[in-house]
């Protein structure tokens, strides 16, 4: 025992010496390297203790579906990767989880069960499907997602029209002129139950905020469960622009004029005043407005004539009529 540890103190010995020499550092007493090694020793052990306790660690199994009818269409976005949590003693998960990098899982869709065009993968049908490539001494503990709800069409689908449901802002000086979206259409397939059921298409309720310019990008469709767009997003274009203001001078016209009867204004043309694009300033022409000053309307007593804007072009916007009544004869 004696030479035992006097071989051992030699070997540490050793070891300080060589450490100091090659390193220049403080000469290290014995009673550290005995608490160094005493300390390794521990956390080995307490690591091989561990590994033999009951262990859960998470994979994910890529997602793989076999033997689906070539009639059948399935109208869920189906996960391509499922989140595993495997339980076992710690020797055979680590060493499950070393073998298996990226674990797949294959399902055959014949083998699920259905019901009313849906089939359904709860945690035991998981458990059932992932036991066939795990030892007897692992078990599954949770799946996620648990359950997965798998509905399919027959082929069965119709057109129908996308409604732009996302929220635009534009700063004051700005104004959203138009979007427009294409494809106006999308196809629809989903179960018999809900197909009659769906009359529009919605894209997401996303917010594009302080948009100054024309802005296009691409928007998802809104989803409904269990049914399957064709395509799932749309190309969205918000015409945004800067507006200016305008003056434009209109002829006053008449209607309801008695025959026989002449109906003559004063002025004879009028000041329109409005908001406008800048890319539209220019395309602006009088003949797009119509001012008129209606007999039928006209009180015996009143000197003076309402004008009433009957047309106007599309995309401007706060138009206001200078001045709004004139002074009018009738001759005969």
């Amino acid at each position: 025992m004696d030479s035992d540890q006097k071989s051992f103190g030699s070997v540490l010995g050793r070891i300080t010496r060589f450490l100091s020499d090659r390193f220049r550092l403080v000469r290290i007493s014995r009673e550290f390297w005995i608490f160094v090694l005493f300390l390794c020793v521990s956390v080995l052990f307490w690591c091989v203790q561990t590994l033999k306790d009951k262990t859960t660690i998470d994979l994910q199994y890529a997602l793989r579906f076999s033997n689906v009818p070539s009639n059948v269409i399935v109208t869920t976005d189906l996960p391509k990767t499922i989140s595993v949590s495997l339980t076992g003693k710690g020797f055979s998960v680590i060493g499950r989880l070393l073998r298996n990098e990226h674990p797949v899982l294959d399902v055959d869709f014949l083998s699920l069960p259905m019901n009313d065009q849906c089939a359904t993968i709860d945690i035991n049908m998981w458990k059932k499907l992932l036991s066939r490539t795990l030892p007897q001494e692992i078990s599954v503990a949770s799946v996620t997602p648990s359950p997965l709800e798998i509905y399919t069409s027959t082929g069965k689908h119709k057109q129908l029209p996308v409604i732009f449901a996302s929220r635009v802002t534009v700063p004051r000086d700005h104004a959203l002129f138009a979007v427009n979206v294409s494809p106006q259409y999308v196809d629809v397939y989903a179960p018999d139950e809900i197909f009659d059921t769906i009359t529009t298409v919605y894209t997401e309720d996303k917010l594009f905020s302080n948009v100054m310019d024309t802005l296009r990008t691409n928007v998802r469709l809104k989803q409904i469960k269990g049914v399957k767009f064709v395509p799932d997003s749309v190309h969205a274009e918000m015409c945004v622009d800067l507006l200016t203001m305008r003056t434009i001078r209109i002829p006053v016209t008449t209607e309801n004029v008695p025959e026989g009867r002449i109906l003559k204004t004063f002025p004879a043309m009028v000041d329109v005043t409005f908001k406008v694009g800048s890319s539209l300033y220019n395309d602006i022409r009088p003949d797009e407005f119509q001012l008129v000053v209606d007999y039928a309307s006209i009180a015996q007593d009143d000197s003076r004539c309402k004008v009433m804007l009957r047309r106007m072009p599309r995309g401007i916007s706060s138009v206001t009529v200078s001045p709004q009544e004139v002074e009018y004869l009738i001759e005969r």
